[in-house]
Parts: C-alpha cells; structure tokens; sequence
C-alpha cells in the first residue's frame, strides 16, 4: 500500500507544485493544495497566517496518510486575497528563517574563534 520512495520527493510531470481553488461555500476564500509537503510547512504557514489581521481562518488538513500533500483553507476580511495572504506568509518565513539562518552561522563563527 506505501508509496513507491520516489513518489515522496520527485512531484510527476505536468503537476504543479501548488495548486489553488476558489471555495464554493465562501466570500474571500480558498484552497490550497501543496503536492510533496506535509505538516512541517502546514504548521508553518498556518501560524504566519494566522498572525496577519486580514486572515479569518487558516487550516489544513492531510487527506490520506498515504498521500504526501497537504490542503490548506484560507479565508480573507476580503481586504486581501486568499493568494496574496499566502503569498505574503512565504515571505513572511523566509525573512525569519533567513534572518534565523544569519544568527545561527554568526554564533558558529564565533564558536569556532574560540
């Protein structure tokens, strides 16, 4: 029943990375698909979501243990869409990590001079 190990890192051709869809049931919302991701990065982006005002709900779920993607919902005030909320929580992480990233080489340098 597990998947194949090259199923778990290499997204088949044609297949987008992530993708979107408007949802039916609500204003200013929409899902997210991450093909190849799993709860590392739906944790992650979840809680950057959620720190943005604009954001009224932020969730994901992972539809089937076996299947190595995850499916986030968001939903906007409208002052934003659900795209440029997400848009903005990637950028969001990848100035705290690259910022984490700095301090943690700084502190390696200095232990090493030691």
């Amino acid at each position: 029943n597990a998947p194949a190990i090259s199923e778990l890192f290499t997204l088949p051709e044609g297949k987008k990375k992530i993708e979107y869809q408007d949802d039916s049931k609500a204003k200013h919302a929409g899902i997210f698909t991450f093909h190849l991701e799993d709860h590392t990065i739906g944790n992650l982006l979840r809680y950057t979501l959620l720190r943005d005002e604009n954001i009224k709900f932020a969730g994901y779920r992972r539809p089937h243990p076996l299947e190595n993607k995850i499916q986030m919902k968001v939903h906007t005030n409208g002052r934003v869409a659900p795209k440029e909320a997400v848009k903005q929580a990637f950028d969001n992480l990848n100035i705290e990590y690259s910022s984490l990233k700095e301090e943690f080489l700084n502190e390696v340098k200095k232990f090493k001079g030691q």
